[in-house]
């Protein structure tokens, strides 16, 4: 959808190094919505830490919700399960 790619594009002018990871957008289920999501990995603006963007965009008809998750390039692998977790639990009526 041209709203994910407008938010992905905010992104690159935030974070000029900015990189989706080939294959990671899907569509996942979410309290019986569709949700896209995507992984993303760039450098901190303070510190140039290695850094990973996890977002989720939740659309209905009337409605867009975007929860996304930021930690370290070293702790995403071990903390992704409590991203997923708590992604899953929202409710969007």
């Amino acid at each position: 959808p041209k709203v994910v790619e407008q938010m992905i594009s905010m992104y690159q002018t935030q974070y000029k190094d900015f990189k989706e990871r080939a294959g990671s957008r899907k569509n996942v289920d979410i309290s019986g919505l569709t949700a896209i999501r995507f992984i993303a990995d760039h450098k901190a603006l303070i510190g140039g830490q290695e850094m990973v963007t996890y977002a989720f965009f939740l659309m209905t008809d009337q409605k867009m919700g975007q929860v996304y998750f930021k930690t370290s390039r070293e702790n995403f692998d071990r903390l992704r399960p409590v991203f997923d977790s708590i992604a899953s639990s929202i409710q969007m009526k």
